[in-house]
């Protein structure tokens, strides 16, 4: 969890997913409860470790494999119960054709984040190296990305446009001697993005493929992809709806409105919240009937900000985002799971 949250809600987490063991470095001990068990990197990590045979298990695709804990801009935080099928799915859809170029990927967020947590297992599966920063500071990105030759950079873009100031205004002695031509992707996603952070990021490498990407804690980060047919997607569009992803529009009983509820079914989703059956993405309460706007694969989908955009004259869709909410639903007697998204759509004409 994030060593920057407040001691009571620190052991708020600790206390609701019934933590019986901790770890953590030397100046993160006093957030730790006093009574529970704690291992400290630095000095008792090695002792910990048991290199004797053990009898692995094999769980059932259902079964709950991680928390994540949201970060309580709505309240508390929740515990957001993923299953292992979740992460395996998220996997699979990230895994690329085989390749003998070495890939090595840079991972600033921490893991505890959907973002980088997805990035670091896919590296994993794919044989991948991935570089983990303790912290982010503009001078160490830049650093590790030349050192260790990173292929691929994953950021949120306040990190990316962190870089490109830096790169601009005042780190020339820090870029004369750093060599960052290996980079061939850019990943950016969480958070808003501008025209000018693309064109600046463009501009600064001129051989690498920069994208933007959208998901959430509860339904993973599989949410939209890229034009099927090789079309390239608009630089403040997020893509259009994965073929795998099941997305709809819904607001209340008017199916035309421009402003919605952006719902998507995956398998990805979350198997509810941690000790709150009662919270809508548990239990699925709501009121409304679902109306439905088709999101296919003709159109891409903006998720820039809190403000309503266009995207291009082609008909995309430009979306304002909003707090999660899930929903469960059932149609022809079948349970039908979704997370919902609080979204203002328009399409220019």
């Amino acid at each position: 969890m994030s060593w920057k949250l407040p001691t009571a809600t620190v052991e708020l987490i600790l206390r609701d997913c019934a933590a019986s063991l901790v770890l953590c470095d030397r100046a993160r001990l006093p957030l730790c409860p006093a009574d529970l068990p704690r291992v400290v990197f630095e000095e008792d990590f090695a002792a910990l470790l048991n290199h004797g045979p053990f009898a692995a298990i094999t769980p059932q695709p259902a079964d709950s494999a991680m928390f994540l804990y949201t970060s309580g801009s709505s309240g508390r935080p929740k515990g957001v119960v993923l299953s292992h099928m979740s992460h395996l799915w998220v996997i699979e859809m990230r895994l690329r054709a085989s390749s003998p170029e070495e890939r090595r990927v840079l991972v600033a967020a921490p893991p505890y984040h959907m973002n980088a947590l997805a990035v670091c297992q896919a590296a994993l599966a794919q044989h991948d190296t991935f570089i983990l920063l303790p912290s982010f500071t503009v001078q160490s990105y830049i650093e590790t990305a030349a050192i260790y030759r990173a292929t691929a950079l994953t950021s949120v873009p306040t990190m990316i446009a962190m870089m490109m100031i830096a790169m601009i205004l005042r780190e020339t002695a820090l870029l004369e001697r750093t060599d960052l031509s290996a980079v061939t992707t850019i990943r950016m996603g969480s958070a808003p993005v501008s025209e000018g952070l693309m064109e600046a990021g463009r501009r600064a490498f001129l051989h690498a493929v920069i994208t933007n990407g959208y998901g959430t804690t509860e339904a993973g980060p599989i949410v939209f992809s890229a034009y099927p047919d090789g079309r390239p997607t608009p630089d403040l569009s997020v893509g259009v709806a994965h073929p795998h992803v099941e997305p709809r529009l819904v607001a209340g009983d008017d199916g035309e409105t421009d402003e919605g509820v952006l719902e998507m079914r995956c398998p990805a989703l979350m198997t509810g919240y941690h000790n709150l059956p009662e919270a809508p993405c548990a239990r699925g309460r709501c009121e409304r009937r679902a109306s439905r706007l088709r999101l296919d694969q003709r159109r891409a989908v903006d998720l820039r900000g809190w403000r309503r955009c266009l995207v291009d004259a082609r008909g995309a869709l430009a979306a304002d985002r909003c707090g999660a909410l899930c929903r469960e639903l059932s149609a022809n007697g079948s349970r039908l799971d979704y997370s919902r998204r609080k979204v203002t759509t328009s399409t220019s004409r």
